[in-house]
C-alpha cells in the first residue's frame, strides 16, 4: 500500500470517509448528515369511504291481534315501517331479520333492497291471531327486526303483537284501539301491574267533585284532583309516576266493568282481565272515579271484581278504603 505523507492529514481524513461510502453507497450518512438509516415515509390517511345511514319511522311497533271473534275491537290492521337512507350514497343489500321468531300467523313483507339517497322503502307487519307472548307474562320476550345495509347502519325495531292480558307500557292490555294511522302502533289502555295501596278512601267525604263521567277517568281523575288538592286518596294516588310514566288515572266505572250507562262496546277490565284467567290478580272492592250522581258528597262508585260471575258495581260511602288500581291510555 502506498505511503501517506504524514502531513498530509486532509487526504488522509478524506480517504478513511470515502472507503465506507463507495462500499456502501446506499447508506443515507454518506451524503452528508443522516443518521445511516434510510428514511421511513410519512404515514398516509386512507381516504374516507361513505357510508349509508338509514333511519326507521317508528322505534318500535305494537299491533292487535286479529281476533274479532273475541272482541269486535281486535281487528289485526297490518301496520307500516318506513325505512329511509338519510346517506349521501346508495345503501346496498338491505335485508331484514326478526328474532326471536314473531308468533304463529304474523308476517313480515318487505320491499327493501337497494336505497338511493332519500330514498325510502317499507315493511308491511300484518299480525295472526296470537299474541307475542301468552297473557299476563310481565316480561316477554318481544321480537326484534333488525334492518341493515351492506354498507351501512343497522337498526333494530321491537315489533309485538298485543292481545287482551298482554304486557305492554308497563300494564296489563285491557282495551285496544286498532283505529289509530297505520304508520304507528295501536292505541288502547292498561291496567297497572299491581294496587296503588293495599286500601283508601275515595276522599272529599262531604264535597261534590264533579267526577261525573261514566267512561272517561281520565277527565273524572283530573276533575277530583282539582278540587280536592294533594291527599292519601284513590283519585291522588293515580297521578303519581309509576314505571316511568305519569299519567295513570283512577278508571271510571264503564272502564271496569259494564253497568248501567255504559256503551255495549265498552272493552272493560272485568270482560278482558278478570274473565281471562283473572290476569293482574283483580279481586274484591275497588273505586272508580265516577262520582254516585244520587248523593255525590258522600258517595262513589265502586266495582267487585269476582272471578267465574258474581261481579257487580254499586255506590259505596266515600270514606271507606277499597283497593286502588290505576289505568292509563297507550301511547301509540
Amino acid at each position: 500500500m502506498p505511503r501517506i505523507p504524514v502531513g498530509n492529514r486532509t487526504g488522509l481524513r478524506a480517504w478513511a470517509w470515502a472507503l465506507p461510502c463507495a462500499l456502501s453507497p446506499w447508506l443515507a450518512g454518506c451524503g452528508g448528515g443522516g443518521s445511516g438509516v434510510a428514511a421511513t415515509p410519512p404515514p398516509t390517511t386512507p381516504p374516507t369511504v361513505a357510508s349509508a345511514t338509514l333511519s326507521a319511522s317508528v322505534s318500535s311497533l305494537a299491533l292487535s291481534v286479529n281476533d274479532p271473534g273475541s272482541n269486535p275491537a281486535l281487528t289485526g290492521n297490518p301496520r307500516i315501517i318506513t325505512v329511509t337512507n338519510t346517506g349521501s350514497v346508495t345503501a346496498t343489500d338491505v335485508t331484514v331479520s326478526v328474532a326471536p321468531a314473531l308468533p304463529s300467523g304474523t308476517t313480515v313483507a318487505s320491499n327493501c333492497t337497494n336505497l338511493a339517497a332519500a330514498a325510502s322503502c317499507t315493511l308491511t307487519v300484518t299480525p295472526g291471531a296470537t299474541p307475542s307472548a301468552p297473557s299476563g307474562v310481565t316480561a316477554p320476550a318481544v321480537p326484534v327486526a333488525t334492518i341493515a345495509a351492506s354498507n351501512g347502519n343497522t337498526l333494530a325495531v321491537p315489533i309485538q303483537v298485543l292481545g287482551y292480558g298482554s304486557v305492554y307500557q308497563d300494564g296489563y292490555v285491557f282495551a285496544i284501539d286498532d283505529t289509530t294511522p297505520d304508520t304507528g302502533s295501536v292505541g288502547g289502555k292498561v291496567a297497572a301491574l299491581s294496587d296503588a295501596s293495599a286500601a283508601l278512601a275515595w276522599g272529599g267525604l262531604g264535597t261534590a267533585t264533579g267526577a261525573s263521567s261514566l267512561s272517561d277517568g281520565q277527565t273524572n281523575t283530573k276533575t277530583i284532583v282539582a278540587v280536592l288538592g294533594t291527599g292519601n286518596y284513590a283519585a291522588y294516588a293515580c297521578t303519581l309516576p309509576d314505571h316511568g310514566y305519569n299519567d295513570w288515572y283512577l278508571p271510571a266505572i264503564c272502564e271496569m266493568d259494564t253497568a248501567p250507562g255504559c256503551p255495549a262496546s265498552e272493552q272493560t277490565m272485568q270482560s278482558s282481565l278478570v274473565d281471562n284467567g283473572n290476569v293482574g290478580a283483580l279481586s274484591g272492592n275497588y273505586w272508580s272515579s265516577y262520582e254516585f250522581p244520587g248523593n255525590p258528597t258522600i258517595g262513589a262508585w265502586e266495582e267487585f271484581f269476582a272471578t267465574a260471575g258474581g261481579n257487580t258495581q254499586s255506590a259505596a260511602y266515600k270514606a271507606l278504603a277499597l283497593h286502588v288500581r290505576c289505568v292509563r291510555q297507550l301511547t301509540p
